[in-house]
């Protein structure tokens, strides 16, 4: 169904849309189109270090243990024991190569110490291992340290039991293998620095024990910086302008297609209205009217046109048209005269019917 307008409404209603489709369609690109980046915390490089102990406990020939060695995690009967050989590693693992650079070192110390309540106190210390100082430089993302050491156990013991006869002193008593790591990388993402120990702790002068791993384990650990990263597009954001652009442009081609301005609407009613009064003085026809006549006269009604053809008793004219609506004058020819009516001041420019033919 077709919609009547004022012409002036029409043209105000189609420019405002047409701008709304232009904004909308300029933010729907600028959403697009926009660098979506932003500078937030995040992880810029990741690492684990990873130190491990491993030991085994090698028996004398003995009536209690059929096997010549026990493993890991027992309680061992000191005078039983031979020999103790333990595995030291380290390793460092990046998510990137990177240059590693630094030392270990394999040291054993014998203490002597009390407990005081739950502190500690260190009596004596003597240094009993000593592997020199390695250094490493590599280019890599992973490095791998081992180092083994063979502890004879009968060897400590005895010293300690020697000790204590000629010194008089009698303490708490241990025997410390340690591992020391120092590890450290200029990355271009900041700089890595390591200090790692690994133990492995063995009583002496007991009649038996258990031994204890110290500083063993993975921990995995960060370089933490501001990152620049890219943020995904609003995809509700992006979908509303769609609808909105969407909608605007069916508006706009139903306003064009769907509708017509009230100045034809209104020019058709009352063309309609003329050949209704006044059809039977009205003569259509088919070639254009030419008048030879210099006195022209154009009146203002077609109630004034109605009158002079009244009184002329002469018949009003028109050119015929096969749409009513292109019909564009009405004339009276008299002999020495012709008198027109123009079709167009049936409706003013704002769209309304002249008063005199609305009260017709």
């Amino acid at each position: 169904m077709r919609i009547g307008l004022r012409k002036n409404i029409k043209v105000v209603l189609i420019t405002f849309i047409v701008v709304l489709i232009t904004v909308t369609s300029l933010l729907l690109s600028k959403e697009i189109k926009k660098p979506r980046f932003k500078e937030e915390n995040a992880t810029l490089y990741s690492y684990t270090n990873k130190s491990m102990v491993n030991y085994e406990v090698f028996m004398l020939p003995n009536m209690l243990y059929d096997s010549e060695k026990i493993e890991e995690g027992k309680m061992y009967v000191s005078k039983y024991i031979n020999q103790i050989t333990s595995a030291f590693s380290y390793e460092f693992s990046g998510e990137e190569k990177t240059k590693l650079i630094g030392d270990y070192q394999i040291i054993g110390q014998m203490q002597g110490f009390v407990l005081d309540g739950e502190e500690e106190q260190i009596v004596w210390t003597k240094d009993v291992i000593t592997l020199p100082s390695k250094s490493f430089d590599i280019e890599d993302n992973n490095i791998l340290l081992k180092e083994d050491i063979s502890i004879n156990f009968q060897h400590y013991d005895n010293f300690i039991k020697l000790f204590v006869e000629e010194s008089k002193i009698s303490t708490n008593t241990r025997l410390t293998i340690t591992m020391n790591v120092n590890l450290f990388s200029d990355t271009d993402k900041g700089n890595i620095s390591e200090t790692l120990s690994s133990s492995l702790v063995i009583p002496l002068n007991e009649s038996y024990f258990a031994i204890e791993k110290k500083g063993i384990g993975e921990d995995t650990k960060t370089l933490e910086g501001m990152k620049t990263v890219e943020v995904p597009l609003n995809k509700r954001i992006v979908a509303t302008y769609s609808v909105i652009l969407l909608c605007l442009i069916i508006s706009l081609l139903y306003l064009v297609r769907s509708t017509d301005t009230v100045e034809q609407d209104v020019l058709l009613k009352e063309l309609n209205k003329i050949f209704k009064s006044h059809g039977s003085r009205l003569v259509a026809l088919s070639n254009h009217i030419e008048s030879s006549n210099d006195n022209l006269y154009e009146v203002n009604s077609m109630e004034d046109l109605v009158k002079i053809a009244d009184e002329i008793e002469k018949p009003i004219l028109y050119k015929y048209c096969t749409d009513i609506k292109s019909i564009s004058r009405f004339y009276v020819l008299d002999t020495l005269s012709t008198y027109i009516f123009e079709v167009h001041k049936l409706v003013e420019e704002d769209g309304e019917i002249k008063e005199d033919v609305e009260a017709k």
